[in-house]
């Protein structure tokens, strides 16, 4: 993707955003803040949305650009809420990540809260 942005901006094509909108928001999404995959794909689909919103209503480039940060935004916002939620500044939004993981991991272990493991006996 990085290697079409560039030659959409040195060929002067408009198509340069498209390209370049969801591979920067890939990046923050996976690599900065670790966004879920659900999310994720609810962005994607409202960027093809404004995409083909912008391109039929023949609105300026910066349109899709600046809807596109603005639903990645929300997205990356709500997700820092989210109990799971393990991407940069992780201890400011989410300070029970550590006991959230022990809880889920050991639910997915079978251990009960007293240290047993789960069954009938």
């Amino acid at each position: 993707m990085a290697t079409g942005t560039i030659v959409a901006v040195v060929v002067g094509s408009s198509l340069c955003w498209i390209i370049a909108t969801p591979t920067a928001q890939f990046f923050l999404f996976c690599n900065v803040f670790r966004i879920r995959r659900f999310p994720e794909l609810i962005w994607a689909g409202c960027y093809a949305v404004i995409v083909v919103v912008q391109t039929i209503c023949s609105w300026p480039e910066l349109v899709d650009l600046v809807a596109g940060f603005a639903v990645g935004a929300l997205v990356i916002g709500l997700e820092t809420r989210h109990p799971s939620y393990h991407g940069v500044m992780w201890q400011k939004f989410n300070p029970d990540l550590p006991g959230w993981y022990k809880r889920r991991t050991e639910r997915s272990a079978g251990v009960v809260g007293n240290g047993e493991h789960g069954g009938r006996e």
